[in-house]
């Protein structure tokens, strides 16, 4: 009996080798995409004399929108402009004259700020964490912050600065003083963040931050491709980076899982080839990269959703877009600074 089975299964394997009908194609769907018909709105904060800036954004819906940094309005110093769906208004009480670096919310009542030292927003109080007993030396300081919960905080600045809040404490991490940190993002499922940094000597590193220390996974020294960027943001294993040059600027991710560097889009030779100096986003078919364009005269921003990058330049009141950018996948928002007042954008997809 089993000698018979064996031979139909022959003849059949036969038959479908040998058949003339070929098999169907497997069909790719095309990659999801997002609109790309966006409504921009600028207002500013200041009266151009004292100076005014705002230096990082979160954005909880487009009802709650908290921009930090150091304001003069006419006398009335303020850290935070909060947005509540009808008007601007400071949020106080004025937490520090050195101005917030960096915002990064667990959730709407626990808000941390980067401030060189740690404070945070808890329903409705600031409480200030005090850094002095790390011994930061002299000029290190925190000037971003990200965290997966409020159990497991990273904070990086200039000088190789590394501290980490594991919801009792915080702890200083040793790192070599000649890198910059300037951005920081993560993992929330395994609370695994990275940052980037620089140095004087055009130095880029990408460090992986963990319960194991910290250390470097991509170094652009080492790489053909010499890739830079200031601004990274993690999404499903890959981390996502626009190149600041402006003589030949690119779109790149680092994938975690090749640990290879993957340039998605070069943009030299064409009227996008711009200085990157913000990301924002929360899936990989609706990234924003915003900079400013190779005249240096006009802010722009480049969105990919997907499948098509699109440009928009000269949308921005201001050049120095250098401040941060957030999205709740509805609204972008983006801060920074221009004669002495500082400024954000708001771009809505309508």
């Amino acid at each position: 009996m089993k000698i018979i089975i064996s031979l139909l299964l022959l003849l059949l394997i036969s038959q479908y080798s040998c058949s003339p009908t070929e098999p169907e194609e497997k069909k790719v769907s095309p990659p999801d995409t997002t609109s790309q018909n966006f409504s921009f709105e600028t207002v500013e904060f200041g009266n151009g004399y004292a100076s005014s800036l705002f230096e990082d954004v979160w954005v909880f819906d487009e009802n709650n929108i908290w921009a930090v940094g150091d304001l003069d309005l006419d006398g009335n110093y303020t850290n935070i402009m909060r947005w509540d769906g009808k008007k601007w208004f400071p949020q106080l009480p004025y937490i520090t004259s050195s101005g917030l670096s960096g915002i990064w919310a667990a959730d709407s009542s626990n808000i941390y700020f980067a401030c060189g030292a740690i404070a945070k927003y808890e329903k409705g109080k600031i409480i200030e964490y005090d850094l002095g007993a790390l011994g930061l030396p002299s000029r290190e300081g925190v000037e971003k912050i990200w965290g997966s919960s409020n159990k497991n905080i990273w904070g990086v600045g200039w000088w190789g600065t590394i501290v980490h809040f594991d919801g009792k404490e915080w702890k200083k991490i040793e790192y070599d003083r000649k890198w910059l940190f300037f951005s920081i993002t993560g993992n929330k499922e395994t609370g695994i963040a990275y940052a980037l940094a620089r140095n004087s000597e055009d130095g880029f590193i990408i460090v992986e931050l963990s319960e194991g220390g910290a250390n470097v996974i991509y170094d652009g020294s080492k790489d053909e491709q010499a890739l830079r960027s200031i601004q990274m943001k993690y999404y499903e294993d890959k981390l996502y980076l626009g190149d600041l040059d402006m003589r030949s600027t690119k779109a790149w991710y680092y994938d975690l899982e090749t640990k290879k560097a993957v340039i998605q889009r070069d943009f030299r030779g064409t009227k996008l080839n711009v200085g990157i100096s913000q990301i924002a986003m929360i899936k990989n078919n609706d990234i924003y990269y915003i900079g400013e364009s190779l005249d240096g005269l006009q802010g722009t921003l480049i969105h990919y959703n997907g499948k098509n990058y699109k440009g928009f330049i000269g949308q921005f009141n201001s050049l120095s877009n250098y401040g941060g950018a957030h999205t709740d996948g509805n609204i972008c928002v983006t801060v920074g600074f221009h004669n002495n007042k500082a400024f954000l954008t708001k771009i809505r997809r309508n």
